[in-house]
């Protein structure tokens, strides 16, 4: 009898322990799952968020691309107008602008122009000839004396944002 009251108060303790340990055990459990749940939801979100950015990122670079390609076959197309002729005019410049309907077909392009290199013994000609063609006040700036002049001599479309720029 003796031994089995000590098996009962043996078994007793063990179920004491395991009742005082349970908790314990599931409160690790809980830990542990919840921190693999994090996580997995961390990698998740930070994976998404990758690969938004990539997405993000190739869209500017796309759309960049595009602006200079646009950019270059405007150059192109001009080019060719005074690829074709032996001395383009204001208003075969203006013409080739309206032909290309640079605001409808080009959405954010503020202008389109040609600029012009010169020696100094041009520069009276080369003003000369502007005031002949229209534009009275064309002046060539900023004014003073240098080696060599660049100026813009056509600019269209011809508003207030480009009249400061051409000369």
């Amino acid at each position: 009898m003796l031994e089995s009251n000590r098996s009962r108060a043996l078994k007793g303790q063990r179920s004491r322990r395991s009742r005082v340990l349970l908790p314990y055990l599931i409160l690790a459990f809980g830990l542990c799952f919840t921190f693999l749940v994090s996580y997995y939801f961390s990698e998740l979100a930070e994976a998404q968020d990758q690969s938004r950015f990539r997405n993000s990122v190739r869209q500017i670079d796309d759309r960049i691309t595009a602006r200079i390609q646009t950019s270059i076959a405007l150059l192109r197309a001009g080019t060719g107008l005074f690829a074709a002729s032996d001395s383009v005019s204001a208003g075969e410049f203006d013409r080739f602008v309206q032909q290309i309907e640079l605001q409808k077909n080009y959405p954010g392009i503020q202008g389109i122009g040609f600029s012009l290199k010169f020696s100094p013994d041009q520069k009276t000609e080369i003003i000369a000839a502007r005031q002949r063609e229209g534009l009275p006040n064309f002046k060539v700036w900023p004014d003073y004396p240098r080696d060599e002049y660049h100026a813009i001599v056509y600019l269209q479309p011809a508003d207030s944002r480009t009249k400061g720029a051409v000369g």
